[in-house]
């Protein structure tokens, strides 16, 4: 694995020295998946029967190699689950003060088009390459190309005013890239929102969270990172935010919080993915304490950093 972290460059900035901050088996990773979704056949997704996560010590992405590639089905199957596409975010209200009337508004990985209720004065267009989103969105009469930003046509404009990919860039095989195509498509003096689960918050400490692995979450973003896309790819930083932590997050941050006590008071180390006796064990007892505490997160003096920044 050693030989295998050094030889893989960064898919941000091709740099080709990195930090080993843990080695993954496949095989339980594909179990925690199976728990989520029992029909989930991710035959193919893994060249091999472990993987690295490892952080560059050029931008500090952390990013997974051998890097992992969702079956077709994937996000079909994952679009079954009631919570995957979220109807409301705090990063559309954020993004929303950005954009006037009558802007030309881009909208790269957009799901179900959820999006496009927020600006609802702007002329609006998604590309989703999941098609029963795609379908749902043009049910509701929306502007939406069932395609990739690679091969994306357009649909008459030849650049936008505001380009935005909410949740997307943690999914894609090459960041760097795909942000060379972003710009590709705004204007000159135009505007570039992205949002991604922020790495600098809880959820880098939770474990076995599958939708925070390959091959759904392919990358870890920092806000070192974030800094570094600007200066990496040319462009005029001109905010980071970091939402607050939400209703809907609050039960997994309590229970976070939880385990890394537990931890501590057994000497034990965390892992990414731990599906030991041991490691089942003390999540069951997390959760318990978490939800002793979670109340008390209602304060918002007492709200950390949220999912997303």
């Amino acid at each position: 694995m050693g030989d295998l972290v050094a030889k893989s460059g960064c898919p941000l900035c091709a740099g080709q020295s990195s930090t080993l901050i843990e080695e993954l088996s496949v095989g339980e990773i594909v179990l925690l998946y199976q728990r989520l979704v029992p029909s989930y056949n991710l035959d193919g997704a893994f060249r091999s029967a472990k993987i690295a996560l490892v952080s560059c010590n050029q931008c500090r992405l952390g990013y997974f190699t051998p890097a992992a590639v969702a079956p077709e089905h994937f996000y079909e199957e994952l679009s079954t689950l009631p919570w995957y596409y979220r109807g409301e975010k705090p990063e559309f209200e954020f993004a929303q003060k950005f954009i006037e009337p009558g802007n030309s508004v881009l909208d790269v990985g957009c799901g179900s088009a959820a999006f496009a209720q927020y600006v609802d004065r702007a002329r609006y267009v998604g590309i989703e390459h999941n098609p029963g989103a795609v379908r749902c969105a043009r049910e509701n009469g929306l502007e939406v190309e069932h395609s990739c930003l690679e091969e994306f046509s357009g649909l008459g404009h030849s650049e936008f005013d505001v380009v935005c990919a909410f949740q997307v860039l943690e999914h894609v095989l090459l960041p760097g890239e795909f942000i060379d195509q972003l710009m590709r498509w705004v204007r000159s003096e135009g505007t570039i929102i992205v949002s991604v689960p922020a790495a600098d918050s809880f959820i880098s400490m939770e474990v076995n969270e599958p939708l925070n692995l390959p091959p759904h979450h392919l990358t870890w973003w920092f806000d070192r990172t974030l800094h570094q896309v600007a200066e990496i790819k040319g462009l005029n930083l001109i905010w980071v935010q970091h939402e607050v932590l939400s209703d809907q997050f609050r039960d997994r941050y309590s229970r976070c919080l939880m385990h890394e006590v537990l931890l501590r008071a057994a000497g034990r180390e965390r892992k990414i993915v731990d599906v030991s006796r041991f490691g089942r064990s003390v999540l069951r007892l997390a959760s318990v304490l978490g939800k002793l505490i979670e109340p008390g997160l209602r304060s918002s003096r007492l709200s950390p950093r949220g999912h997303s920044i």
